[in-house]
């Protein structure tokens, strides 16, 4: 009787053993024959630190890849081989070169690609869309991908620099509860690289030195919020976004100027972190508010996502009003005359009510600032 009692219990509580045991699997891939010398090393070690200090070994499948050996097809089986349960969470990092082959004005993440080298030396392309999706195919809880990787029109040249030899991890217990936040809790997809469209990335030529003005803040922010539980990916990349732009001025005060000039830039002034789609907790399609009839274009012309503090901007159509008046990807508009907007409805809804001239506030995506903005909507 014993038996089938105690039988009875583990048949009823086995799917609860199960979700405690979620594991985060993770591949870091960090290109050595990119050129940035040591401070992809860094990267390397750091992330490979965070990843250990963070989650015990018993809920962590880590795969680091040869520096030496990064190529499209060394990337996609690495992926190939993972196999992450339903309700576990996959993570890719890579770190090394990139560029868009895309318009700057177009939504998605389908014009990125990683620049690697084949055994022979030859340079061989991986594009973005074809990594998340083999990450995908795997159709577990979570997909992450982390790049720290340039997103420009063509190659750009950055200066060697030092970095700090990573400490030994010390192995956990349990898991952070951080990492329990951002990686075992939310369902969905994670797509972030380090610059927008039309910017370079850049590693960290500080009196730090301490990687990449991408990677070093990630690193930080996580060690920030290490015991953080209820942090969401909107706080987290708000928070990232702002850390990477502080990196950016730590390194370069008066910018990075680019000699010859890169696609017509002569001074890039800032490093945007790029958020491709939406985040968990984000809803997923982008408000059409104000697009107005075909023959006259859009009223206002930007699309916008639910995001913490208002809507963020997913794409700006190109001579409609939002863009004459200087909104970009990834500003966050959180005040349409003098009405707090909270979600998309609340955005279509100020725009088709708005009189032709509108007033917005917006937190900038360059500099974090808060800015009023008025502009003239088409009728």
């Amino acid at each position: 009787m014993n038996r089938i009692f105690l039988l009875f219990v583990f048949v009823l509580f086995f799917p609860f053993f199960l979700n405690a045991d979620e594991k985060i699997h993770v591949i870091i891939a960090v290109d050595d024959k990119a050129g940035f010398g040591a401070n992809l090393v860094a990267d390397y070690n750091n992330m490979e630190r965070l990843f250990k200090e963070n989650v015990p070994v018993s809920r962590l499948n880590l795969v680091l890849m040869d520096k030496d050996n990064i190529t499209p097809d060394t990337i996609l089986q690495a992926v190939k081989r993972m196999k992450p349960a339903a309700e576990d969470t996959l993570v890719f990092y890579y770190s090394g070169h990139a560029a868009n082959d895309a318009p700057f004005n177009e939504s998605g993440n389908g014009g990125q690609f990683f620049q690697l080298k084949d055994k022979n030396g030859k340079t061989v392309e991986l594009p973005r869309r074809t990594l998340l999706a083999a990450l995908k195919e795997k159709k577990n809880r979570l997909t992450v991908l982390l790049t720290d990787c340039c997103n420009i029109e063509q190659k750009s040249s950055i200066v060697r620099r030092n970095y700090e030899t990573s400490k030994t991890p010390e192995v956990p217990n349990k898991m952070s509860p951080v990492f329990e936040a951002l990686f075992i809790t939310p369902r969905g997809t994670v797509d972030i690289t380090s610059s927008k469209r039309g910017e370079a990335s850049f590693v960290d030529s500080s009196s730090k030195k301490r990687g990449s003005c991408f990677t070093w803040p990630l690193v930080e922010l996580f060690e920030k919020h290490k015991n953080n539980a209820a942090i969401t990916w909107l706080e987290f990349t708000d928070e990232l976004r702002t850390g990477v732009q502080k990196a950016f001025r730590d390194s370069f005060p008066n910018g990075y100027t680019f000699d010859p000039p890169m696609n017509g830039i002569t001074v890039q002034k800032t490093q945007t972190v790029e958020i491709y789609g939406s985040l968990p907790g984000e809803t997923g399609q982008s408000s059409a508010a104000g697009q107005g009839a075909a023959n006259q274009g859009p009223r206002f012309g930007v699309r916008a996502i639910t995001h913490a503090g208002g809507v963020r901007v997913t794409e700006v159509v190109p001579n409609a009003p939002g863009a004459k008046a200087g909104f970009e990807i990834g500003d966050i508009i959180v005040e349409i005359n003098g009405t707090p907007i909270r979600t998309e409805q609340d955005y279509s809804d100020a725009i088709d009510k708005s009189p032709k001239t509108m007033n917005a506030k917006v937190v900038n995506v360059n500099d974090g600032k808060t800015l009023n903005v008025t502009l003239e909507l088409r009728d």
